[in-house]
């Protein structure tokens, strides 16, 4: 099966050698062709200079430099340059673990999703999170349940498998972490099947998290309620009459 993964990535150098290594032995134990996208987005640290010698062993792995500032633009970029129709997207701190991509694939092939879902709150999923950002996601899961009368267990998940056609007719615009929800929002109004498969969300490796979430909620918010609106409020007064 030929398959791109697009990982974005800010000063991950440490945690890049082992999550490249473990992508390339997944793919030649499921004999995947993979396509390996790491978009940097404007690194400081020797990212650019560790996936380089990397590139040496594996030759299907490409350095791409984000068209833009943030994890959202730096997947849009991803997109942008991917060759495969298959694409997987993943975190390059380790949080999401490549040895579930066979699973995945599996899943999305029975489904026949658009956008499979790596769900940290469904039946089986694990998330180690601290407090606030357990709450803050199964939240963004929730309203999107209730405002699309879709449900959603985990709608702000950054590992996911889609087809790139889909992808591509979604016009994504959002250049920082709401991406993550800008996606299966579009996909659902839109009419795309979304489905979901449990996984367990682990702890980076190394680093500290980009990701803010006191600071960044109100833009998840304002994604959200945006898309409803454009949509002309339809699933708001569904919700409404079974209340």
């Amino acid at each position: 099966m030929n398959l791109t993964i697009i990982s974005p990535a800010k000063n991950e150098a440490k945690n890049l050698p082992e999550l490249i290594r473990r992508a390339f032995a997944v793919a030649k134990k499921h004999a995947l062709n993979l396509e390996f996208l790491l978009v940097d987005d404007h690194s400081s640290d020797s990212t650019i200079s560790v996936v380089t010698k990397l590139k040496i062993t594996y030759p299907n792995l490409k350095l791409i430099k984000s068209e833009g500032c943030g994890p959202g633009a730096a997947l849009i970029t991803g997109f942008a340059h991917a060759y495969h129709p298959t694409i997987i997207t993943l975190d390059s701190d380790l949080s999401h673990d490549p040895e579930v991509i066979p699973l995945f694939l599996k899943e999305f092939k029975k489904t026949k999703a658009d956008i499979l879902i790596g769900s940290r709150f469904m039946k089986g999923g694990r998330a180690d999170l601290s407090p606030h950002r357990l709450f803050f996601s199964r939240f963004m899961g929730s309203l999107v349940s209730l405002l699309t009368n879709h449900r959603i267990y985990d709608a702000t998940s950054g590992f996911r498998i889609q087809k790139l056609a889909a992808i591509k007719k979604l016009q994504l615009k959002n250049p920082g972490f709401p991406i993550h929800l800008e996606i299966p929002l579009k996909a659902i109004l839109s009419g795309y099947q979304v489905r979901e498969y449990p996984i367990h969300y682990l702890k980076r490796k190394y680093g500290l998290s980009k990701m803010r979430t006191f600071r960044i909620g109100p833009s998840y918010l304002k994604v959200l309620f945006g898309q409803i609106l454009k949509h002309n409020l339809a699933p708001l007064f569904r919700f409404a009459n079974r209340v």
